[in-house]
Formats: structure tokens, C-alpha cells, sequence
């Protein structure tokens, strides 16, 4: 079901599904980036049972969960912080196609606004772990930002999607696709 545009307005989204062709090719660069950087600066044999002490398996699956909320937390403050919303105007919810769990404002901010919001997660969840993991040596930290860093994929994708729209330029979140809909163009 296609959402009806306001007048002079113009969709830069895409279904959520047809992501996956344009993010796959950066799935391993991205995979790789963290453990690669802990292996250089802590070796091999570190990371290898940092990640596979079976005191620490159940704390993979916990973390990686409690990552992805707080990516679509994050979603929510950048947007209500940039945009200045009201905490009444943020939805939660998981795409039922692709199981991937959103973060949606029904209300419009700026391009601007809307490209920190959709940036914000990546240094929380992704960035700021793998720091932590690089930093202490501690091993299911980097994996669990290289997770984190391609979980962002689908938001790199849709700022690429606006990289032509002006920061000032007023957009709403588009209610079923990835993406925004830029009003009055």
C-alpha cells in the first residue's frame, strides 16, 4: 500500500526489503573493521577467546539485543533533540518483512534533523563499542560494534537517499518505507 504525497512534495524512500542490494556489498568491509583493529592492537588469540569464553555466549545474544533497542532509542533522541519533537510523535515498531525493528516520527523536522537522528545510533552502538573494545581490549566489544556497524547499513542508505536534500528542507519520515518524504519542494 502506497502512502498518498502531499502536494509538491517528493519520496526519497525505498521499501525496506529492496535495501538489501544496495547494502550487501559493505556487509564484510564493515564486519571486519573492529576485530581487525582489536586483533592489530591485542592479536589473534585474544579476540578468539574473548568471543568464544562460554561465560560471555549468553552475553552476546543480551548485548546484541540491547544494542538494537538502544539503535532505535537513539533514532528517537536525535530526532526529538535536532528536531525538536515532542516525545508523543515517536513510534516503535518492527517491519514485519524483514524483521527489522524502526524508529518512526509521524510529525516533519528538517533534512538536517532528520540525517542526526538517522546518524546518532551509529556512534552509539557501533562507534563508541569499539572504541571501548579497542581501548580495553575486550573482546565481545568488537564484535558486537562490527554487529552494530552493519546494522547501520540501512541508515547509510537512506542518507544517502537525501544527500541531495537541503538541511533546511522540511521532511516526514515515510510511515511504511525506509526513507522520507521532503515536503513542499
Amino acid at each position: 500500500m502506497d502512502t498518498e504525497l502531499p502536494p509538491n512534495s517528493v519520496d526519497k524512500s525505498v521499501p525496506v526489503e529492496e535495501l538489501l542490494p544496495y547494502v550487501q556489498r559493505w556487509v564484510m568491509p564493515l564486519l571486519l573493521i573492529f576485530p581487525a583493529l582489536y586483533i592489530v592492537l591485542h592479536g589473534l588469540e585474544r579476540f578468539i577467546y574473548g568471543i568464544f569464553d562460554g561465560r560471555v555466549l549468553i552475553w552476546h545474544l543480551v548485548a546484541i539485543v540491547g544494542l538494537t533497542i538502544g539503535h532505535e532509542v537513539t533514532h528517537a533522541i536525535g530526532w526529538l533533540v535536532a528536531g525538536r519533537l515532542n516525545p508523543r510523535v515517536i513510534r516503535f515498531g518492527l517491519d514485519r518483512k524483514t524483521l527489522s525493528p524502526y524508529a518512526h516520527s509521524t510529525v516533519p523536522m528538517t533534512a538536517r534533523a532528520y540525517r542526526i537522528g538517522g546518524l546518532l545510533p551509529t556512534l552509539t552502538t557501533a562507534i563508541l563499542p569499539g572504541i571501548y573494545a579497542l581501548m580495553t581490549g575486550y573482546a565481545p566489544a568488537a564484535l558486537w560494534a562490527a554487529i552494530m556497524l552493519v546494522g547501520a547499513l540501512g541508515d547509510f542508505a537512506v542518507i544517502w537517499l537525501i544527500r541531495d536534500v537541503p538541511p533546511n528542507a522540511r521532511v516526514i519520515d515515510h510511515p511504511q518505507k525506509a526513507g522520507c518524504i521532503v515536503l513542499n519542494s
